[in-house]
């Protein structure tokens, strides 16, 4: 049945807000839905009033409706950021659970990888690479490749990027390959070229190793 008063909405409203049991986009329909019948009803009540009297009568119909537009706008906005908070509270909730199970070096070790994708084992405190369980790292996207004298521990997207922009370069030159990659990826390409883990042929630069597995999901 359709509401025709808009105090009585707005208490049916911010039930369901309380509930967390609406989607903005129809909040916004229904509401205005429930406004624009109000206005009919007014004006309804006020032709029946007759010909000089229509004038006024719209006129006093207005006059709380402008009051009552202004007043629901705010509720509007408010309820907004409302559903907005209570959206944003479960998935940032589940961050926090998941941080918590997470061993320390395992958190640690992410941390350190967010802003290049990579890290040297010389660079990493030695917490992290004496407790380092391939298998839990793996699960979560981060693998290890051995290099003449250390370990480069990176993210598996890293060096997925890294391949797709190779995919591109038709030229074996280093210096050329190295100048048409951003910062990061250039000195992933760095460790990984020097160690033998990229080769360049007629087809082009490809994985090979250990690397190849990674990147193919082996």
């Amino acid at each position: 049945m359709p509401v025709r008063r808009l105090d009585e909405y707005l208490r049916r409203f911010s039930d369901r807000v309380a509930r967390a049991d609406v989607e903005l986009e129809a909040a916004i329909r229904r509401l205005a839905e429930a406004l624009a019948d109000e206005i009919a009803a007014r004006l309804g009540r006020g032709c029946e009033a007759g010909g000089e009297e229509v004038a006024r009568a719209v006129e006093r119909a207005l006059e709380p409706l402008r009051r009552e537009v202004a007043e629901l706008r705010r509720s509007i906005e408010e309820l907004a950021e409302s559903i907005k908070a209570l959206q944003r509270a479960p998935t940032a909730s589940r961050a926090r659970q998941q941080d918590r199970r997470l061993p320390r070096w395992l958190s640690a070790l992410l941390k350190e990888l967010e802003e290049d994708g990579f890290r040297l084992a010389s660079q990493l405190p030695r917490e992290i690479v004496d407790s380092y369980d391939s298998r839990l790292a793996e699960a979560h996207g981060v693998y290890s490749l051995g290099l003449e004298g250390d370990v480069v521990f990176v993210k598996r997207d890293a060096l997925e990027a890294l391949v797709e922009a190779l995919s591109a370069i038709k030229v074996g030159d280093e210096a050329e390959v190295a100048a048409k990659l951003d910062g990061r990826l250039r000195r992933l390409f760095e460790v990984l070229r020097r160690n033998g883990y990229l080769v360049f042929s007629s087809q082009g630069w490809t994985p090979v190793g250990e690397l190849k597995r990674i990147v193919k999901g082996g």
